[in-house]
């Protein structure tokens, strides 16, 4: 059985440990950055992890596609396997951290108007006082109550703000970062008043 690893992200320290592992299980390895370095003679794998329609579309013997992101929906049409019994799984959970941090971040940057410290820096100008906002005290949304919604919820947490209220397709979350989840539904509800339950 043939296994097809398609990432150029990739270093050799990986490659060493997916081929010592898929060994243990019997598995044939090759690995290639983009799908358009395949050859023909490796269509025929079994399994893949990585991006590889055009694969996809022509490997009857094609077991299971594992794709290195969460959203599949793309992935889920009529035509695109042809062995319609394929197996696909994504990779929800593996990116709460890395973004979560990201988010972090870009809240910092335009609360704290990073931005234009940065570029009086660059033009070795000093700026009169700016406002600026903290994330204490304030009132949080997150649109999405996943691993990526929930990992920035509960870093945000750490800076006091004043609510954190979770917005979902069900409305339903115990995860203790938020105060409130709410439906998706409520949406527009929530930000006319800042706060469902809370109004201004």
């Amino acid at each position: 059985m043939k296994l097809l690893v398609i990432n150029d992200l990739l270093d050799q320290q990986h490659f060493d440990r997916i081929r010592q592992e898929a060994e243990k299980l019997g598995l044939e390895t090759a690995f290639y950055g983009k799908e358009n370095g395949i050859p023909q003679s490796d269509y025929d794998a079994e399994i893949i992890y990585g991006f590889a329609p055009s694969v996809a579309r022509t490997n009857k013997k094609l077991r299971w596609l594992c794709v290195p992101w969460a959203g599949v929906d793309s992935i889920m049409k009529p035509g695109y396997f042809a062995n319609e019994g394929c197996l696909l799984s994504n990779s929800a959970g593996a990116f709460g951290v890395a973004i979560a941090e990201h988010m972090i971040a870009a809240a910092l940057v335009m609360m704290r108007q990073f931005g234009k410290f940065i570029e009086a820096k660059h033009e070795r100008t000093w700026l009169p006082p700016i406002p600026q906002r903290s994330l204490k005290d304030c009132r949080i949304t997150v649109l999405g109550t996943g691993d990526i919604g929930t990992s920035f919820a509960r870093r945000a947490r750490a800076f006091e703000p004043a609510r954190i209220t979770g917005v979902c397709r069900s409305g339903k979350n115990s995860d203790a970062a938020y105060d409130e989840v709410l439906p998706v539904s409520r949406l527009d509800e929530l930000l006319n008043t800042g706060s469902a339950s809370h109004p201004r």
